[in-house]
C-alpha cells in the first residue's frame, strides 16, 4: 500500500529556513528517502537511525536530519534540523 507523507509545519517552517543549496539536497535525496519509507531499507547514502518503534531519524546530509513518524497509511515528516536541533525538541 502506497503511504501519504505529510509534513508539520514545524518541519514546512525549518525546509524555508534552510539556504537554498541545503533545499536542493534534500530534494535530490527525495527519492530515496520515500524509497526508505514505502520499503523500510535505506537506499545507499541515506542513513536511517531508530529513535522510537515508529519513529525514524534520516540523515539527509552530514548537517542535514528530518524525523519520521510512520503510520500503516502514512509518513509525517515531523521534524528537519541539525542533529543538536532535533535533540533539543526531542526532548520538550
Amino acid at each position: 500500500m502506497a503511504r501519504a507523507f505529510i509534513s508539520t509545519q514545524a518541519f514546512r517552517q525549518a525546509y524555508r529556513r534552510l539556504r537554498a543549496e541545503d533545499r536542493a539536497r534534500i530534494h535530490e535525496a527525495w527519492d530515496r528517502i520515500a524509497s526508505y519509507l514505502e520499503r523500510g531499507r535505506p537506499a545507499t547514502g541515506l542513513t536511517v537511525k531508530a529513535l522510537g518503534q515508529d519513529v525514524r531519524e534520516i540523515r539527509v546530509t552530514p548537517a542535514i536530519r528530518i524525523v519520521c513518524v510512520t503510520e500503516s497509511s502514512r509518513a509525517v515528516l515531523a521534524l528537519l534540523g541539525t542533529h543538536d536541533e532535533i535533540r533539543r525538541a526531542l526532548k520538550r
